[in-house]
C-alpha cells in the first residue's frame, strides 16, 4: 500500500475542478441521482463502491508517455479495489496514480493505482475511475453503509461533447425520460412529448437540431408523422426509433436514419456526432421574425426591441460567467413578459423554459443550457420583414 502518516500539504497541487464547495456538492449530487436512475443493469464491478467525499485529495500522476502532473481531486466513491473522482481534464487509461487518501482517524495513506476509465461529465469536467494495485480496507476510510452505483460502470461508452436541442417524440414515459437523460449527459438539451400534435407545437416554437421519432406511435403507420414534422419547417436530422425487422424499416420511411431497439447509450452516442449540426451561441439558425403587421411605426418599435434583445444576450452570457443565477432569472422574466407583445413566440417559449429551471432547485450547470439557448434566440430575432417567396 505505501506510507502512512499525518496530513500532507497540498501546496503545489493544482485545482483542476475549479468549483466552489457548494458547486462540487451539486455536481456530485447530480451524478448520484443519475447513477440511481441508471441502476438496474448487472454491474461488472468486482467490489462494491461506497460514498467517499474526502474533500481535496492530492494526486500525483505519471502519464503513459512520460511526464507527471500534480492536482487536487474531488473524490466521489471508494471501494476496496479502487475509487472515482472529478478532474478538470482527460486522463488516459493506464495512467499511474499516487493518491494520498485521508482516513477516518485523521491520518493519511498513500495508495498506488492506475486509471481504469475516464468519462466526460460537462465542459472540462471528467469522472476518473482508478484501480488500486493492492486492496484497501474501506472501513478505515469511510463508513460502508449501503453500496452506491457508479454511472461509469460501462467505461466503454464514450460520451461525446455536443451542443444543441433535441425533441424526443416517444410514447413510453420511462423510455422518453431515459433517452432525454442520455442526451443531457452529452450536453444536448432535450424536450419530450408523447404525441405528434404536441411535437408539432414544439417544433413551431423552438429551434431543434434533432428529432427522435418513436415508430410505435399511431401516426407513424400512415407515414403522417414524418410528413407533418417536415411540414412544420424542421429540415435537420430526423431519427426513427424502430424495432428490428422489415416492419421497423418500413415505418422509418421519411426519416434520415434509424436507431434500433432495445435502445442503448452507446448507439446513440455513436450516431449523434454524425448528424448534429451545432448552433453557436451567437448567430446560428434562421432569423426569427416578428408576426406583427408591418408599418413604419412597428418597424421602429421592433428595431429598438431587437437591439434590446442583443443586449440581453450579452448580459445572459455575462450572468453565466459570473454564476449570477438571480441576474439571469431577472433577464429571462423580462423577456418572457415582453416578447409576446412584439410577436416573437419562440423567444417567449425559450424565456419561459429558462425561468422554470432558474426558479427551481436545479444546479446552475443544468440551467446554463437553457440560458445559452435563450441567448442564442435573442441573437436571432430581427426587425426585418419575412422574405418574399419567389413567384
Amino acid at each position: 500500500m505505501g506510507t502512512e502518516g499525518h496530513r500532507v500539504s497540498s501546496e503545489g497541487f493544482q485545482d483542476t475542478v475549479k468549483l466552489s464547495p457548494a458547486k462540487r456538492t451539486e455536481m456530485l449530487r447530480l451524478l448520484d441521482n443519475h447513477a440511481r436512475q441508471s441502476a438496474g443493469a448487472p454491474s461488472k464491478r468486482e467490489h462494491d463502491r461506497f460514498e467517499y467525499r474526502a474533500g481535496d485529495v492530492p494526486i500525483t500522476i505519471t502519464h503513459p508517455g512520460g511526464g507527471t502532473g500534480k492536482f487536487i481531486a474531488c473524490t466521489r466513491n471508494l471501494s476496496s479495489g479502487g475509487m472515482s473522482f472529478l478532474h478538470g481534464g482527460f486522463l488516459h487509461k493506464g495512467t499511474h496514480c499516487r493518491v494520498v487518501l485521508p482516513k477516518r482517524d485523521g491520518r493519511e495513506t498513500v495508495v498506488l493505482g492506475r486509471v481504469a476509465g475516464c468519462r466526460h461529465i460537462a465542459q472540462r469536467l471528467h469522472e476518473v475511475g482508478v484501480e488500486f494495485y493492492e486492496k484497501i480496507d474501506v472501513r478505515e476510510f469511510c463508513q460502508p453503509t449501503a453500496a452506491v452505483t457508479s454511472s461509469s460502470d460501462s467505461p466503454s461508452v464514450l460520451v461525446p461533447e455536443l451542443e444543441g436541442l433535441a425533441l424526443c417524440i416517444i410514447e413510453s414515459p420511462s423510455e422518453r425520460s431515459t433517452v432525454a437523460r442520455w442526451l443531457t449527459s452529452s450536453g444536448i438539451d432535450a424536450e419530450g412529448v408523447d404525441c405528434l400534435g404536441a411535437a408539432i407545437d414544439k417544433l413551431r416554437k423552438l429551434p431543434f437540431d434533432v428529432v427522435l421519432l418513436d415508430t410505435s406511435l399511431p401516426e407513424v403507420e400512415s407515414g403522417e408523422a414524418a410528413r407533418s414534422i417536415r411540414a412544420a419547417g424542421f429540415e435537420l436530422a430526423l431519427v426513427a426509433l424502430i424495432d428490428e425487422g422489415a416492419e421497423g424499416e418500413r415505418l422509418a420511411q421519411g426519416c434520415d436514419t434509424v436507431l434500433g431497439r432495445p435502445l442503448n447509450p452507446a448507439d446513440l452516442y455513436t450516431l449523434l456526432p454524425t448528424i448534429m449540426i451545432k448552433r453557436s451561441a451567437d448567430a446560428a439558425g434562421e432569423p426569427i421574425r416578428s408576426t406583427l403587421p408591418r408599418d413604419a411605426g412597428a418597424f421602429r418599435l421592433l428595431k429598438n426591441y431587437t437591439e434590446e434583445c442583443r443586449q440581453s444576450a450579452r448580459r445572459l452570457r455575462e450572468a453565466i460567467s459570473k454564476d449570477d443565477r438571480a441576474g439571469a432569472l431577472s433577464i429571462a422574466r423580462h423577456l418572457q413578459s415582453t416578447a409576446s407583445g412584439y410577436g416573437f413566440a419562440p423567444l417567449v417559449e425559450a424565456a419561459a423554459r429558462a425561468v422554470d429551471v432558474l426558479g427551481s432547485s436545479e444546479a446552475m450547470c443544468e440551467a446554463e443550457k437553457r440560458i445559452k439557448l435563450l441567448a442564442s434566440i435573442c441573437q436571432r430575432v430581427t426587425s426585418d420583414p419575412p422574405a418574399q417567396k419567389a413567384a
